[in-house]
């Protein structure tokens, strides 16, 4: 176990040392006992000289390190995706992420190497309103960049969907054509799969865009063909947000 936690960068809650490394409590707490853990804020870690140590005794065992790295990289891509949908309701979500954002660099090095692109790009939409909202903007899109230029043969709609994420933090930082081309580009795949809902918040973002542009009849255009959509679905935060693009 000494060994296996070493795959975790930042340290790891009880949880994820659980389903990554099939950790007992016991045996956490006799490591910790022996110093060559510690535990705090909820979180188990080890000093990066101890960690380094551990990582190299792991690295003589090649077949366990490389399926140990590959439990890790599918443990927080598929957690990170979650961000969206769980973690964004609060800031102890936002936390939880931050703790763990050096876990979730780590995986998606891994699922970059390990040509798993659909994992990284779920991953993305997850993680990129984390990224806006924390200031984490280059990182973001540089991550984004990695993942799309892999031009990996994916679900169009997981693709969209990473897009989402690189059409707004290019719009934050000022890149009106490029995040124009993101966001023309997820809405055709959204329309065409019959996500009206996704497509309604990308007509929004495009009415954003258009105010920021200046082009006040094109974005009054967009933002009521969503509030459309929205009034249509019941959906009080889009009838809201385009209300107030509006």
């Amino acid at each position: 176990l000494f060994r296996a936690l070493s795959v975790f960068a930042g340290g790891c809650t009880l949880e994820a040392a659980e389903e990554v490394v099939a950790a007992d409590l016991d045996t956490l707490q006799s490591l910790v006992a022996k110093s060559l853990l510690r535990f705090s804020g909820a979180r188990y870690w080890m000093l990066e000289t101890i960690r380094q140590y551990a990582a190299e005794r792991l690295a003589e065992r090649g077949v366990e390190e490389d399926e140990l790295r590959r439990r890790h990289g599918v443990y927080f891509t598929t957690w990170a995706e979650r961000g969206e949908s769980e973690l964004m309701r609060d800031v102890a979500g936002l936390d939880r992420l931050e703790s763990d954002h050096d876990n979730v660099r780590q995986a998606l090095e891994w699922a970059l190497r390990a040509s798993e692109p659909e994992l990284a790009m779920r991953a993305l939409f997850g993680l990129w309103r984390f990224w806006f909202l924390r200031g984490y903007l280059d990182e973001g899109r540089r991550w984004i960049d990695r993942v799309l230029a892999s031009n990996a043969e994916v679900d169009p709609v997981v693709r969209a969907r990473a897009l989402v994420g690189a059409g707004e933090l290019a719009m934050r930082q000022g890149d009106i054509e490029r995040a124009r081309a993101y966001k023309e580009e997820h809405l055709a795949v959204f329309w065409e799969a019959g996500l009206e809902h996704e497509a309604a918040r990308t007509l929004a973002s495009l009415g954003n865009l258009a105010a920021e542009g200046g082009e006040f009849d094109r974005g009054r255009s967009l933002f009521a063909e969503a509030l459309a959509i929205h009034r249509r679905r019941a959906d009080d935060f889009g009838i809201a947000h385009a209300t107030a693009g509006l």
